[in-house]
């Protein structure tokens, strides 16, 4: 479609410079031919016996007269032929921009898509929803849910596998490599449920390290609609 579309357009900005070229010297024609009937009555021609046998004076002014019949004439069919030229320059190049910038657009989308299946591809993995099922078990408040102070080494690995894999798409969402739309349609909830369960860990290991899964949490933000796209 787009290339049918890139034909008509070069074919139509050919046939209006032709039109344009062919109008030009209809014009330089017919002025010429003006001047020597009307002007000279006929009588000037490049091999005319009268201006052969005129005075150089007579020559001179009469060849002055004829460049300023011609400048006087030609010279507003010149600058509007210039302007329709300009215009048409204008015209293929504002379309040549819109083109490349829905192309532009079109390959954007597809970046991000691309970048959407390859994290949403590592947040599936076995052992991100093994991480995830445990801190949801260990939360819930079910059987297998108890106090954070009780968890194992294990539960709090758990823990932090699911924190370092929302961290890194975080990251990404901070570095712009892709619009966090399509990720927060699909994970809003997991995300902000992920992030609350995980608040014990998070507040353990940040005794030590303040700025520990930042991203993470401004990622939640996102998902609940208090942040803006351009975290960082």
């Amino acid at each position: 479609m787009n290339r049918p579309r890139k034909i008509r357009t070069s074919t139509l900005a050919k046939l209006l410079v032709v039109v344009i070229v062919l109008a030009l010297l209809l014009c330089i024609a017919l002025v010429s031919l003006t001047y020597h009937y009307l002007v000279l009555d006929g009588r000037w021609t490049w091999t005319s016996e009268w201006l052969r046998a005129a005075d150089p004076q007579t020559r001179a002014s009469t060849l002055g007269q004829l460049g300023d019949y011609f400048g006087g004439t030609l010279g507003p069919i010149l600058n509007f032929s210039s302007f329709m030229v300009l215009l048409v320059t204008v015209v293929l190049q504002r379309r040549q921009l819109q083109e490349g910038t829905r192309q532009f657009a079109q390959s954007t989308r597809a970046i991000d898509l691309e970048a959407f299946v390859r994290v949403n591809d590592t947040l599936q993995t076995a052992e991100a929803i093994a991480a995830r099922e445990r801190l949801y078990e260990l939360t819930d408040g079910g059987p297998g849910s108890k106090p954070h102070a009780e968890w194992t080494p294990a539960d709090r690995k758990a823990a932090e596998v699911v924190c370092r894999q929302f961290e890194l798409v975080g990251l990404l969402v901070a570095g712009r490599l892709f619009e966090p739309t399509l990720l927060l349609e699909s994970w809003r909830a997991t995300i902000h449920r992920c992030w609350l369960a995980s608040q014990g860990v998070v507040a353990d290991r940040r005794r030590e390290d303040p700025g520990l899964w930042r991203h993470f949490e401004l990622l939640d933000g996102l998902a609940c609609g208090k942040g803006s796209a351009n975290i960082h």
